[in-house]
């Protein structure tokens, strides 16, 4: 194992992995050596990546150099056993820009979009809220955390809609079969995991199939359809990268399967469109208790709030409300839904 250290300033590493965003649910907690786990493609070949925070300024990142830096021949010989290279990602999970055994510099480029360290927010959200009582004070309880971003969009579509009218524990369960039914198992030194699902796997299936092996009831027809309009390009990546919100929302919501809410966590973790605010039924009721004179506000007003006071912080704020008032009320649930082991 190779060890990288890289600064970072106003970061929670342990705050934003049990924050219950979706994307977390790809890192699982090692509680032996107290460090967090998940599996990074880096160089087009994937890589177990360990990540601590020793202090609250740095972040400790160690994978596997030894394998990561095979010569180019090596690699055309078929040298790399212990690392499978990756195959059918969307281009957009490729970091462009490093050469062949620049792995480093592309693992730490990931890192920083994954958790959003290129953004600091603490000197502008003070300023900007320092009258509202509430907004300061979630600001101090999830002090550090951030918005984190997948890097396979096709997944995190999919994965999306499995998140409606159910249960975070019922989400990590599908999330787990996801992989085990539809990933690619391959060997990391000597472990054994599933990689992302397969997009052709699953648009391939039928729908009793998705629905039994995923055990995601009635949304299995969506989860088919919307591999399929991925493959045929019927819903475009690109396209949605490119629009701005508003434009990239309306653009989801023409896809059955998608609505408000689920098109906002596409948004919002795999876009980085910071002004979404999927309003759940949590978010709403605190925004009742504290802006609508107790009142559960609609979604439609949440949305519509929201985008008025808060702006480009929506997503932010969203995720500190989720994380402040859930903190003490849920278990964190520690699931590998790569592993492949047992």
């Amino acid at each position: 194992m190779n060890s990288l250290r890289i600064k970072v300033k106003s970061f929670s590493l342990d705050k934003t992995l049990k924050s219950e965003q979706c994307v977390a649910d790809l890192f699982f907690l090692d509680e032996s050596t107290n460090s967090w786990v998940t599996y990074i493609p880096v160089q087009n070949i994937w890589s177990k990546v360990t990540l601590k925070q020793p202090t609250k300024n740095k972040l400790t990142i160690e994978f596997d150099q030894s394998e990561l830096n095979e010569t180019p021949r090596a690699k055309a010989r078929g040298f790399l056993s212990p690392i499978t290279i990756v195959d059918q990602l969307h281009p957009r999970t490729k970091v462009r820009g490093f050469k062949f055994g620049d792995n480093k510099n592309e693992l730490i480029s990931k890192i920083k979009q994954i958790f959003s360290l290129n953004v600091d927010i603490s000197e502008g959200f003070s300023k900007k809220y320092k009258n509202d009582k509430y907004l300061m004070k979630i600001y101090q309880s999830s002090f550090g955390i951030r918005i984190m971003n997948d890097i396979n969009n096709e997944y995190r579509i999919i994965e999306s809609i499995l998140t409606q009218n159910t249960s975070v524990k019922m989400v990590k369960t599908m999330q787990r079969n996801l992989f085990l039914h539809y990933g690619k198992r391959i060997k990391i030194d000597n472990e054994s995991i599933y990689t992302y699902p397969n997009i052709n796997k699953i648009a391939n299936d039928d729908i009793e199939s998705i629905k039994n092996k995923i055990r995601c009831g009635y949304r299995a027809k969506y989860i088919k359809n919307m591999a399929q309009n991925i493959i045929t390009k019927e819903l475009d990546i690109d396209t949605i990268d490119s629009l701005a919100t508003n434009q990239a929302r309306e653009y989801l919501l023409n896809f059955k399967g998608i609505g408000p809410k689920v098109a906002d966590l596409i948004l919002m973790y795999g876009f980085n469109k910071n002004d979404v605010f999927p309003a759940d039924i949590w978010v709403r009721k605190t925004l009742g208790s504290i802006y609508f004179n107790n009142r559960i506000p609609t979604v439609k007003e949440s949305v519509e709030f929201a985008k008025e006071y808060f702006g480009n912080y929506a997503s932010l704020i969203n995720l500190m409300i989720f994380y402040h008032e859930r903190k003490d009320k849920t278990e964190f649930i520690n699931t590998n839904v790569w592993n492949a082991n047992s």
